[in-house]
C-alpha cells in the first residue's frame, strides 16, 4: 500500500480515540486511538499510526518524524476541517452558561436547530444506522449518551476493523463502517460550540482534505 492510501485510512481513523475518550478517564484521545488500533485491532502500519498519534500540534512538534511523514498532512487537514465544522454558540441567547467547558456525554444536535432563524434544541439518540429500526429523528427532549452506549459502538467498530484489509480496495469499507457507527456521535464535546457535526462527517472531511493536499503537493 502506498503513502496516499495510508494517509487516507490514517486520516479516516485519526479521531477514533474520541470514542474511547468518552468512556475513559484519560484525556489524550490521540494516544487512546493509537493504543486501540495497535492492541485491539492489530494495526501495525507506522504511517497510519503516526496519522492518529500526531495529528495535534503539541504532539507533532515533539515527534522526530521524517519531513515527508503523512502525519503533517493530517495535522493540517484536521485543522482545516475543524475550522469549517466548529462554530461557537451565541452566548447572548443563553445557550451556554460557561460552568462546564466540556461534556463527555453531550448528544449530537440537529443541524436544523438554527436553520432559518430556528432556536430549537433537538438532539439525536446515540445509535448506529439500522434500516430495520427506521429513521433516527431528533427529539425535543435531550437524549442521554451513556458510557455503555459508547462501549457497544466501540466493540462493533473493533470487530469490523479486525476483518478489514488496510488497502485501497477497502477504503469504501472504512467509510461505510464509520458512517454506520459514528453518524450520531458528535465530533466536539465543548458546551461553547454547536455540536451538530458528527464524528463521521469530521473524519471523512479530514480524509478528503488530506487527499487533496497530497495530490496538490
Amino acid at each position: 500500500m502506498n503513502s496516499k492510501e495510508n494517509l487516507i485510512i490514517g486520516s479516516l481513523l485519526h479521531d477514533i480515540g474520541k470514542v474511547i475518550y468518552r468512556i475513559s478517564s484519560a484525556d489524550n484521545h490521540s494516544a487512546l486511538g493509537v493504543d486501540f488500533l495497535q492492541t485491539r485491532c492489530n494495526v501495525n502500519n507506522p504511517e497510519i499510526l503516526n496519522c492518529v498519534k500526531y495529528h495535534h500540534k503539541d504532539k507533532l512538534v515533539q515527534a522526530e518524524l521524517a519531513a515527508d511523514d503523512m502525519a503533517y498532512i493530517v495535522y493540517l487537514a484536521d485543522n482545516i476541517a475543524a475550522f469549517s465544522d466548529r462554530r461557537d454558540r451565541d452566548k447572548s441567547k443563553g445557550s451556554y452558561t460557561g460552568e462546564v467547558p466540556f461534556e463527555r456525554d453531550i448528544p449530537l444536535e440537529s443541524v436544523f436547530n438554527i436553520l432559518n432563524g430556528n432556536r430549537e434544541t433537538c438532539t439525536y439518540k446515540l445509535a448506529g444506522l439500522n434500516h430495520d429500526e427506521g429513521i433516527n429523528f431528533p427529539c425535543a427532549e435531550r437524549q442521554a449518551y451513556s458510557t455503555y452506549d459508547y462501549q457497544q459502538i466501540l466493540e462493533q467498530i473493533k470487530d469490523k476493523l479486525l476483518h478489514l484489509e488496510y488497502s485501497k480496495a477497502y477504503i469504501d469499507s472504512f467509510l461505510s463502517l464509520l458512517e454506520g457507527y459514528l453518524t450520531y456521535v458528535p465530533s466536539a464535546t465543548s458546551k461553547q460550540q454547536i455540536c451538530d457535526i458528527s464524528l463521521y462527517d469530521h473524519m471523512k472531511l479530514t480524509a478528503a482534505i488530506a487527499s487533496c493536499i497530497y495530490d496538490y503537493l
